[in-house]
């Protein structure tokens, strides 16, 4: 069950990000291309699948923000433990739990800067399951009236959804994150997610990782360069049948990690002098830690939570784990309960609106109590005032 409940006496926490509302944008053309998210696909496959350093910094990410609890209120500051809306978001649709529902949409944010959330139910009611949509499956342009028109392909069906221009409700739930490709902050274009600011990184990341696959099966270096010294009397130089079985012979038995230290026979003139590669060509070690540093800054993971040698950026755990909460996972909760906030409980009542309940998460109790401390010390405060600071309501 997805953790939406906590003690009824606590006000809303202040929230320090605006609800990234999709409504309409007046003085667009008809049929303006407002992108179609066609990356999502190549960035899931170089962050999601061969980039170690990148699929840990996304589910990191995407996991810590399932976690976070979220409690439901009135517009009176009232919690909600009984709601439909509780019910829907706790139980999303029979496939799909609440926790993958919202690590999904969680790595859709952190890759392409766009969720879609297909809300179905009976016209005119609200939503009785929740359905996302992959980024790339969906496009987006301008309509007439300057409401957003969703091209969406399902399979191999596609279908155009568009508004009711006279309450101006949305056929999708689309979360986004800000990016270049948005017409304001509260246009109709797409978000821009971590992934594509990553890719640069991820690319020297894999090309280190190629380079040091290429000299394992190389025994770490060129170990020998074969010298033809013709005799008296021999050709000088051999001829392509020589040349060619030479080359099979070196590669069949002798190339590869099984093959390390094995004798080689030499005839004919040959003469074999070892190589050795300088220390600057061996030198991938550096490159490939500088590229898991830009990978995990481009996505907001502290690079001694992903595990990078070397990389104490923070004086202990403790402090960079309240980084990544504080400035990766907390935005994006907020993002999304902002979002479902406007684009969903709006459909059950006007005013509902979801929280997220801070004193909840372990990674910032030391912040939690440090404030407490500082105000049990305030004698200019009253009490009110100390619970209003930490977001509590008035005493009766």
């Amino acid at each position: 069950m997805f953790r939406f409940f906590r003690r009824a006496a606590k006000a809303a926490p202040r929230r320090d990000l605006l609800a990234y509302a999709i409504a309409s944008s007046p003085g667009l053309e008809p049929s303006v291309a407002l992108g179609s998210g066609a990356a999502y696909p190549h960035l899931a496959e170089r962050c999601l699948r061969h980039n170690p350093v990148a699929f840990r910094c996304v589910t990191m990410i995407a996991r810590a923000v399932a976690s976070v609890p979220f409690y439901l209120q009135t517009a009176k500051r009232q919690e909600l433990t009984d709601h439909p809306a509780l019910t829907l978001l706790a139980h999303p649709s029979p496939q799909v739990s609440t926790r993958a529902f919202f690590e999904t949409l969680a790595i859709h944010l952190v890759l392409d800067g766009n969720g879609f959330i297909d809300p179905l139910g009976p016209p005119g009611l609200p939503p009785q399951e929740l359905h996302l949509l992959r980024p790339d499956r969906v496009s987006i342009r301008a309509g007439s009236q300057g409401l957003p028109i969703y091209r969406v392909t399902r399979g191999a069906r596609t279908e155009e959804l568009s508004p009711d221009p006279l309450d101006a409700r949305l056929p999708l739930i689309h979360l986004r994150r800000g990016g270049v490709g948005a017409d304001g902050a509260g246009g109709i274009g797409r978000g821009q997610g971590d992934g594509e600011a990553a890719l640069s990184a991820i690319a020297a990341h894999d090309l280190a990782g190629q380079w040091n696959a290429a000299l394992l099966e190389n025994g770490a270096r060129p170990s020998l360069a074969l010298i033809y010294e013709p005799k008296d009397g021999s050709p000088a130089s051999l001829s392509e049948e020589q040349f060619q079985r030479l080359k099979t012979e070196l590669h069949t038995l002798h190339s590869g990690a099984a093959k390390a230290g094995s004798v080689m026979l030499l005839d004919g003139g040959l003469t074999a002098k070892e190589l050795s590669l300088s220390p600057k060509d061996m030198d991938w070690l550096a490159g490939r830690r500088q590229a898991a540093l830009d990978i995990a800054t481009a996505f907001g993971v502290p690079a001694q939570l992903v595990g990078i040698p070397d990389a104490q950026t923070y004086a202990n755990m403790e402090q960079a784990r309240l980084s990544f909460w504080e400035d990766s996972v907390l935005p994006l909760a907020r993002l999304i309960a902002d979002g479902l906030s406007e684009h969903l409980l709006s459909r059950f009542e006007p005013g509902l609106r979801l929280s997220l309940d801070e004193d909840a998460i372990p990674a910032l109790a030391s912040q939690r109590l440090a404030t407490y401390e500082k105000l049990s010390h305030a004698d200019f405060l009253t009490d009110a005032e100390k619970r209003a600071a930490v977001g509590y309501a008035r005493l009766p």
